[in-house]
Formats: C-alpha cells, sequence, structure tokens
C-alpha cells in the first residue's frame, strides 16, 4: 500500500513513477513503473461512480451547477 501511495502523489506531478515492493510474492520483488494513463483507467470505474453520486447530491440539494463555485475533495484517492 505504501508503494501505491507514493506512487499515485507522484504522479500527480509526473507522467510516470516506480512502484518497488520487496518480497510481494514467496520472496519475489515487484519493480515496475506506472504511467500516469495506466492508473487513470485503472480508477475510472470509481470515478464514474463518484460522478454519479456528485450528480445525485446536487440534484438532492435542489442546487444546480451553477450554483456551485468549486468542489473541494478529501481523502486518500482524490488527488
Amino acid at each position: 500500500m505504501e508503494a501505491i501511495e507514493t506512487a499515485r502523489k507522484r504522479l500527480s506531478a509526473d507522467k510516470e513513477a516506480p512502484i518497488n515492493v520487496d518480497y510481494l510474492l514467496n520472496e519475489e520483488d515487484l519493480n515496475r513503473s506506472l504511467k500516469r494513463e495506466e492508473f487513470e483507467e485503472i480508477i475510472a470505474p470509481f470515478l464514474d461512480k463518484f460522478r454519479e453520486v456528485l450528480r445525485e447530491t446536487i440534484a438532492l440539494s435542489k442546487l444546480t451547477t451553477e450554483d456551485i463555485e468549486f468542489v473541494e475533495l478529501l481523502g486518500d484517492a482524490t488527488r
């Protein structure tokens, strides 16, 4: 988890990030790089679900998108 978190943060600024995990499985190491495009593809279903929740929340609040100046996201996967 630590290696993925580090890579996720690095992908906020860079197009590619290394992932290095010692002794991942059967004493084998994992060493590879992850491109921002790959990461975005992996998280796309979660972002789609988030967009739907956001649309529902706006509808329930009886606001329009014009009424909202910004949305602030908090939490691990919001970068």
